[in-house]
């Protein structure tokens, strides 16, 4: 089921972005990469499991990194083709 899944990947052309909520993620505990194109995530980054290792979102709509994404395991991210012109509005804990 979906608590053993530890990598997701869901490439969509740019002419056919969808979006999720982050509930999609709540139960993905062991979720450790995630690979993502032309997706827009709606919802509580919280969702996202906090050991994630890997982010690789190309084409992130998002202005920013959401506040209430934990990204204390995060190695890498990679934010290839998106609309992050900040990284964070507040001061992180790492």
């Amino acid at each position: 089921g979906t608590k053993a899944i530890e990598g997701l990947t869901l490439m969509l052309p740019k002419t056919n972005t969808k979006c999720f909520n982050t509930t999609t993620f709540k139960m993905m505990k062991k979720l450790r990469l995630i690979q993502l194109a032309n997706v827009e995530l709606d919802g509580d980054f919280k969702n996202l499991s906090s050991g994630l290792r890997w982010l690789c979102w190309h084409g992130c709509p998002l202005k920013c990194i959401p506040t209430d994404f934990y990204q204390g395991k995060l190695v890498s991210i990679e934010l290839e083709k998106s609309n992050i012109k900040l990284l964070w509005k507040e001061n992180q804990m790492f």
